[in-house]
C-alpha cells in the first residue's frame, strides 16, 4: 500500500471514528450509536482519578444520553484521528496488562500517575504497534516480561520492561518522523 492509501481495514477504522465525532459534535445519540457494536466498551475519563469503563451499547447509549442532557452548549472538537489496522484490541490488552500490573504493585500514586497519562499513551502505544511486524514484537515482549514476573525474576522482569520500553520507543520514533515527514510533505 501507497503511504497516501491506507489498507481497507485501517480505512474503515478511520471512517468508523469520523462517523462517531460527527455524530458527538452534532449530539445525536442515535448517530453516534449507530457506530459503536452491540458489545463496545467505552472508557471514560471520569470520575477522576481512573475513570469509569462502560461496557455495551445500551450502558453507552444511557452515558451518551446523560453527557448530552447535562451539558447541552458541549461542543466536541476533534484534534487529530489517527487509524491503524485493526489495533484496538491490541492496545486494549496493553492498557490492561498494566492495570493489573499497577494494581499487584500495591502502589496507588504509581497506578493514579500512569492513569491520568494513560490517554497520551495509549495514543502513543497505536503509533508503535501500527509499525510493520511491532504488534507480534510487542506481544512476545510482553509474554517476556509475564512470564519473568509469574516466575519470581524481578531482575528478567526489569531488563524485559527495559527492552520492551527501548523498542516501543524507537518504534514510536519512526512513526512520529514519518508523520512529520509526509506533513512538511
Amino acid at each position: 500500500m501507497s503511504p497516501t492509501q491506507p489498507e481497507p481495514i485501517t480505512a474503515r477504522s478511520h471512517s468508523t471514528v469520523e462517523l462517531f465525532n460527527d455524530a458527538c459534535i452534532r449530539d445525536e445519540v442515535s448517530a453516534t450509536m449507530n457506530a459503536l457494536a452491540t458489545d463496545c466498551v467505552f472508557d471514560s475519563t471520569r470520575p477522576p482519578p481512573d475513570g469509569e469503563r462502560i461496557v455495551g451499547q445500551e450502558a453507552v447509549r444511557h452515558f451518551w444520553e446523560r453527557c448530552f442532557a447535562r451539558f447541552p452548549s458541549a461542543r466536541f472538537e476533534t484534534e487529530e484521528i489517527f487509524a491503524a489496522g485493526d489495533r484496538a484490541e491490541i492496545v486494549r490488552q496493553a492498557n490492561n496488562f498494566y492495570e493489573v500490573l499497577f494494581m499487584g504493585c500495591g502502589n496507588d500514586v504509581i497506578r493514579t500517575v500512569h492513569a491520568t497519562l494513560n490517554a497520551r499513551i495509549t495514543y502513543l502505544r497505536a503509533l508503535s504497534i501500527a509499525q510493520p511486524g511491532r504488534a507480534e514484537k510487542s506481544l512476545a515482549e510482553l509474554r517476556q516480561i509475564t512470564s519473568a514476573l509469574v516466575g519470581g525474576s524481578p531482575a528478567d522482569a526489569e531488563k524485559a520492561c527495559l527492552d520492551h520500553v527501548r523498542q516501543a520507543a524507537i518504534s514510536t520514533n519512526r512513526a512520529l518522523e514519518t508523520h512529520v515527514n509526509s506533513s512538511a510533505a
